[in-house]
């Protein structure tokens, strides 16, 4: 189940209709000065100006860079910030420290916690349950784009972005500046203030969401400007910042780029609890555990590793009367829903226990019908970062070990990615290669992403037929065709039916996966996956 950013006329020209009558007066100008008799004590017509041509993007650059006072932030010197504000809804506090490198580290504490870090070479990132991983995709880039608009630290030349004019853009508005660099996709745009020459606002859009910053307030410290208060946008969910304090330093702290530290959710193993659950398949083909919140029995979840979240439903809120802390944006097939979330003491499944872990509430009635009965909840991401669980969907099995006791036999490990939160391994295809998320959560074989439909031409002759996806928001259009032959984990499957997404929205736009690998592929293996130390083996069946 896939889971879940003024009036400037003269910026450019005016339109080709226009500028013939302009010409013409220039023309006439110029012709009548030629042909007037020099005449004593009478000056002659002063030469007419040529029309203003509009600023080019390094002379913008070179004023907002002058406003900014980026200068001050050169050499080994360090920016270090804090400020107020919210995150999911939530009262929050957050940090920032930067330097001229454009290393960072940011942390936002409140009831929702999450933190990252750039070292120069990697970025990890704290999730919202308190996981530390490397953040790979659209974790990597959102993490940048936050550090680096809430310094402006886009605009140092120490950034090597390539920044242009954006043609897109409304000169009658504000100049509009679109930024590239080698971790934006797609590029990043940035509206300027002509009066100040400072960034009033920063926007990205991907996968069919936008991502955007608005300043409304600035604020200077030995000569560098940076926003004292703006409103960040994503998802459809708005939160606050407003800066309390700002320090620039000679140099960073030791270690102030270190890899986070995990939160206060954590997991116990019972040894006396066999590591073999109680499982049943739905008719779909659905794997459903057990579960527990709080000691109370919750009836059957979805064990599901294309979940970036563990899940609860609303009846099961409701029958425990949990208290929301915040909402979080739920990213499904069909696209963005707003889900609150929950932080119990404890959820159980089987000999595992995770303290204090992130529930979201998602509306999971339209599974009662397909799956034979009700379902209280999704066992996902935040359960799957700290065990090692072996999952064998042909025979329907599922158990958990401790990661720090567990030891594989009979086989090698391969190695993944986790990448929004879901296992990302590499596989082959009749006409190509790419990246693939594993989901134990899909009864499908096969989906394409449709950004990899439409930049591999994966439907150029290939007979299809016409489709639906559907899950978590609703559905979206798709066509079935037959691959030639697809490899993973070194078996090579022949004539496999998949289905290509044809609508940018939901999970299967997103561009950092090439695709959707479910059940009806992983049922040739029992699984065993090892999130903490990225990696999982396919064992043959």
């Amino acid at each position: 189940m896939p889971r879940n950013r003024t009036s400037f006329i003269s910026l450019h020209p005016r339109t080709d209709v226009a500028r013939p009558a302009a010409v013409l007066a220039v023309l006439a100008a110029w012709t009548a000065c030629a042909i007037l008799p020099s005449t004593p004590g009478i000056a002659a017509p002063a030469p007419i100006r040529a029309i203003s041509q509009p600023p080019t993007a390094d002379e913008i650059v070179a004023k907002v860079r002058a406003a900014l006072g980026i200068s001050a932030l050169a050499g080994e010197r360090c920016l270090k910030l804090s400020a107020s504000g919210s995150l999911l809804g939530a009262p929050a506090e957050s940090s920032l420290i930067l330097d001229a490198s454009g290393r960072f580290a940011r942390h936002v504490r409140g009831p929702i916690e999450i933190g990252s870090a750039f070292d120069g070479k990697e970025v990890w990132t704290r999730d919202l349950g308190g996981e530390i991983s490397r953040a790979n995709g659209g974790d990597r880039r959102d993490a940048m784009f936050n550090a680096y608009t809430l310094s402006a630290w886009y605009f140092s030349p120490a950034s090597k972005a390539t920044i242009t004019l954006d043609d897109s853009a409304n000169p009658a508005d504000m100049p509009s500046l679109v930024i590239t660099t080698d971790h934006t996709r797609p590029p990043i745009k940035v509206s300027i203030d002509p009066a100040t020459w400072l960034p009033r606002s920063w926007k990205a859009e991907e996968s069919g969401s936008t991502r955007s910053i608005d300043i409304t307030e600035w604020r200077e410290q030995s000569g560098l400007k940076l926003p004292a208060k703006a409103t960040l946008a994503a998802e459809g969910l708005t939160d606050s910042f407003e800066l309390t304090s700002i320090e620039l330093l000679d140099r960073a702290p030791d270690g102030a780029f270190a890899k986070p530290s995990g939160g206060p959710t954590h997991a116990s193993f019972d040894a006396s609890i066999p590591a073999l659950l109680a499982v049943e398949r739905a008719p779909t083909g659905h794997l459903l555990v057990k579960a527990a919140i709080n000691g109370q029995d919750c009836g059957w979840f979805i064990f599901d590793t294309g979940a970036g979240i563990n899940c609860v439903s609303k009846v099961v809120v409701e029958k425990l009367a949990l208290t929301q802390i915040g909402a979080v944006p739920a990213r499904g097939v069909g696209g963005v829903t707003h889900s609150p979330l929950f932080r119990p003491d404890s959820l159980a499944v089987g000999p595992m226990t995770l303290h204090d872990g992130l529930l979201m509430q998602l509306d999971l009635s339209f599974l009662t019908l397909p799956l034979g009965r009700e379902i209280g909840g999704i066992i996902g991401f935040g359960f799957l970062m700290r065990s090692v669980s072996e999952v064998d969907m042909g025979k329907g099995s599922v158990a958990l070990y401790d990661p720090e006791n567990f030891k594989l036999d009979g086989a090698a490990w391969t190695e993944i990615e986790i990448t929004d939160r879901v296992p990302v391994v590499r596989a082959t295809f009749d006409t190509g290669e790419g990246r693939f998320r594993l989901d134990t959560g899909a009864n499908t074989a096969l989906t394409f992403h449709a950004p990899t439909v439409e930049r591999m031409k994966l439907l150029d002759n290939r007979k299809a037929t016409d489709t639906m996806l559907g899950g978590v928001g609703g559905a979206i259009k798709a066509k079935a065709a037959t691959l030639d032959w697809f490899t993973i984990g070194g078996q090579r499957l022949d004539k496999l039916t998949a289905t290509f997404a044809l609508e940018n929205k939901g999970a299967f736009a997103n561009p950092d996966i090439d695709g959707n690998i479910g059940a009806g592929i992983l049922r040739n293996f029992k699984l065993v996956f090892d999130y903490p130390h990225e990696r999982m083996a396919f064992i043959k069946r």
